[in-house]
Order: structure tokens, then sequence, then C-alpha cells
């Protein structure tokens, strides 16, 4: 009996229990520390498509504007041309 006693010490050793709970905090160090990266990396991602598409957006609305302005220059000009005509 006395050698069974001596088995289940080490359940109740706190020794064991410190060795769990640093393993655990360990692991959720590791956990969280991996976490913290992966969700830097995807709001990175998040940032640089963003700023993606809010560039070809400018692009597109600079492009129509020199459109417009090109139109209005031919349009002023024609116009001048006539007047000039009559």
């Amino acid at each position: 009996m006395h050698a069974r006693r001596r088995q289940m010490i080490p359940l109740l050793s706190p020794w064991f229990w410190l060795v769990v709970l640093l393993g655990a905090l360990t692991l959720l160090g590791i956990g969280y520390q991996h976490g913290h990266e992966n969700g830097k990396n995807g709001c990175l991602a998040d940032q640089a498509s963003t700023l993606e598409a809010a560039i070809k957006q400018a692009q597109t609305e600079a492009i129509a504007q020199t459109r417009a302005e090109l139109q209005v220059s031919r349009e002023f000009e024609a116009t001048r041309e006539q007047v000039r005509t009559v």
C-alpha cells in the first residue's frame, strides 16, 4: 500500500502542477504571438488593397477630368474659330 501512495504523490505535488501551468502558459504565449503576427499581416494586406483601390479610383477620376477639360477646350476652340471666321 505504501507503493501506491508514492505513485499518487506526483499528481498532488506542487512541482507537477507548476510544470503543467508553465507549459500551458508557454503554449498560450506562443499562440498569442502567432495570432498577433497573423492579425497584423491581415491588417497590412487590407490596407494595401484599400490603398490600391483608392489609387485606381483617383486615376480613373483624373482621366475623366482630363477628358472633360479636353472636351471643353475643343468646344472653346471651335466656338472661337466660328467667331473669328464670322
